[in-house]
C-alpha cells in the first residue's frame, strides 16, 4: 500500500468540477484510491474505483468485518447515483442500510474504466451503527475498500474487499498553555532570586533581560 500525507492536488475535468485539494491519499491498491480532507465538524471523502458495479468504503476498529460502518455507492444505467448509508452485520451477507442516512453526496460518476463518488461525512453522527471518527492518538482506523465487478446486485464481502490501517485526522500531542510557559518562567527567576549564593549584580543583570 502507497500512502501519501500532505497537499494532493487533484484535477477533475468532469461535470464542470476543477481543482480539488486534498490533504491526504492512500492507495489500497491498483484499482482503489481513497482521499480525504478533515474539516472542523466533517471529513469529506472522495474514492476512485476501477470498476463500473458498486464501491465502497468502510470503517472499524478491528479486523473483522462484521460490524464495520460502511458507505456504499454507484451509477445505474440512467447515469443516476446512489449513496447509501449501511453497515455489516454479517460479512457472509450483503451490508444492510442504516435507519439513518448521515453520508452526504457530493458528486458521482463514472467513466469507461473507473467509478467515483466523493461525499462528507460528520466525526460523530450520533448513529451508533456508525463509527465515530476521533481526533486523539487512538484515532487509527481499519479503513474497508470494496468493490464489486458490476451492479447487478449488491454483493456480500467475498475476495472484493481491501483492509488497512489510516490515520484519518493527525494527532498533535497538546503542548502547554502560553501562561503555563510564563508561569514556569516567573517561578525560575524566583529561584533564582532567593538563592543564596547568587552575587547582586547577577540578580540585577536578570531582571534586566526579563
Amino acid at each position: 500500500m502507497k500512502t501519501a500525507v500532505g497537499t494532493f492536488l487533484l484535477l477533475l475535468i468532469i461535470n464542470g468540477v476543477v481543482s480539488v485539494e486534498w490533504k491526504h491519499s492512500a492507495v489500497l491498491d491498483n484499482n482503489f484510491l481513497v482521499l480525504w480532507t478533515p474539516d472542523e465538524k466533517d471529513v469529506t471523502f472522495e474514492i476512485q474505483v476501477k470498476t463500473l458495479g458498486y464501491v465502497g468504503l468502510g470503517f472499524t476498529k478491528d479486523d473483522g468485518r462484521a460490524g464495520a460502518d460502511m458507505v456504499i455507492g454507484w451509477v445505474d444505467n440512467n447515469g443516476q447515483v446512489h449513496l447509501q448509508d449501511r453497515h455489516v452485520k454479517d460479512a457472509s451477507r450483503d451490508p444492510q442500510m442504516d435507519s439513518s442516512q448521515d453520508y452526504r453526496l457530493l458528486l458521482g460518476y463514472e467513466n469507461k474504466t473507473h467509478t467515483v463518488l466523493r461525499f462528507s461525512r460528520r466525526y460523530d453522527t450520533c448513529d451508533p451503527r456508525d463509527l465515530k471518527i476521533t481526533c486523539d492518538k487512538n484515532n487509527i482506523a481499519k479503513i474497508l475498500g470494496y468493490f464489486t465487478a458490476d451492479s447487478a446486485r449488491l454483493r456480500a464481502f467475498g475476495d472484493n474487499y481491501h483492509l488497512t490501517d489510516l490515520i484519518l485526522i493527525e494527532y498533535h500531542a497538546p503542548r502547554a498553555s502560553q501562561a503555563l510557559l510564563i508561569k514556569a518562567s516567573l517561578q525560575s527567576l524566583s529561584e533564582i532570586l532567593v538563592a543564596p549564593d547568587v552575587a547582586p549584580m547577577a540578580i540585577k543583570n536578570a531582571v534586566k533581560i526579563l
